[in-house]
């Protein structure tokens, strides 16, 4: 029931007035919205999550018939990000990629070890054995280039990256109520009132009393009617641009990644890269070229199997489902093609990186 859902939404994602608005008009099943709770508010920055936790979640979002019976794990380092703990010391050997991005690099409906930020730390390590690859994934799912450029300028400097991968735009491009661009700075001033909140919070009557209080403050559906980008495609460029400008300051190569990205804000993402002389990858049109060799067994051919036997009809209906299970999150086998592609760009780099420091 509807009032099952606005009571049992975690008090933080009110946070966002775009949320406020979805549990206010709420239909769902308090099933379907499980996983937020495996999330806390972030300091500084919107959300993360539950530090040095393990769970197992559900893609409520896939469209593939038994896909939603699947579960995945989630692990999270002591900071709330997803994946091993990530050591803010370096050896002069070592090569380190932070990602910040949204759900799609986050690995939303896919296992540890699935995401791509896994599969490229394997392939890196395999190719520069004499090298110390670490990969430190921040992305977090709902962001934007405007939320997520506030857990790019809490962490980026001092994890001291040789490269970033930033992996924005599917949330950027999004129609909301409310803009990320009109929300962000209250979520940086808001970091002062962390650890009072951290504490109140514990309490479930202050949870629930807080919920029904933001909800009768008006900022929901019937004030937020009309639509709008989440983020501007001009603040969008502006966002990728800058953050491209700080990682060159302390040393950083910039990689642009888009999925699940709208054409024309995939295209303003290009030209930023090729602007700012970042590497950039359209992850999205590749894995769709690629679905012909998916489909014909020429990549993958034992987990291509694997998927006709458990997808067919699915698959026959939407070859998109070979790499997403929903028609934006790569899957399994998604995350694995773009590692492929990402691997390559980044190695390519490290040997340019290793003759300028020749010559």
């Amino acid at each position: 029931p509807k009032k099952a859902v606005e009571l049992a939404m975690p008090v933080w994602m009110l946070d966002d007035a775009n949320t406020k608005e979805r549990i206010a008009t709420a239909s769902e099943d308090p099933d379907t919205v499980d996983w937020l709770r495996a999330f806390q508010r972030g300091s500084g920055f919107r959300v993360h999550l539950t530090p040095n936790s393990e769970q197992w979640l559900t893609n409520t979002f896939s469209l593939v018939k038994g896909d939603k019976n699947n579960r995945y794990f989630v692990k999270a380092n002591s900071l709330g990000f997803r994946g091993d703990e990530l050591r803010m010391s370096r050896s002069s050997n070592t090569y380190r990629i932070l990602i910040f991005g949204d759900s799609s690099s986050f690995g939303w409906g896919v296992q540890q070890d699935e995401t791509y930020g896994h599969l490229i730390h394997t392939k890196l390590e395999k190719k520069f054995p004499d090298l110390d690859i670490q990969v430190g994934n921040f992305a977090i799912p709902g962001d934007s280039s405007e939320y997520g450029r506030l857990i790019f300028d809490r962490y980026a400097k001092d994890y001291r990256p040789d490269l970033v991968i930033l992996g924005f735009g599917a949330n950027d491009a999004k129609r909301v109520p409310v803009s990320h661009s009109a929300q962000v700075e209250r979520f940086r001033k808001d970091k002062n009132l962390q650890l009072v909140r951290s504490i109140l919070e514990k309490s479930e009557i202050v949870k629930t009393l807080q919920t029904i209080i933001s909800l009768g403050k008006g900022e929901n559906a019937t004030q937020h009617t009309k639509k709008k980008h989440a983020v501007k495609k001009g603040r969008y460029q502006k966002n990728l641009s800058e953050m491209i400008l700080e990682s060159e300051s302390f040393g950083a190569k910039t990689l642009v990644l888009n999925l699940c990205t709208p054409g024309n804000y995939a295209r303003a993402a290009k030209k930023v890269a090729s602007n700012r002389e970042a590497l950039y990858f359209n992850g999205q049109g590749y894995l769709i070229k690629q679905i012909d060799n998916i489909e014909n067994e020429k990549l993958y051919p034992e987990q291509v199997r694997e998927m006709k036997a458990a997808y067919g009809e699915a698959l026959t209906s939407n070859r998109l489902y070979f790499v997403t299970s929903d028609g934006c999150h790569p899957n399994a086998l998604g995350q694995k093609v773009v590692s492929d592609k990402l691997a390559e760009l980044i190695s390519k780099e490290i040997q340019a990186d290793d003759l300028r420091k020749l010559s």
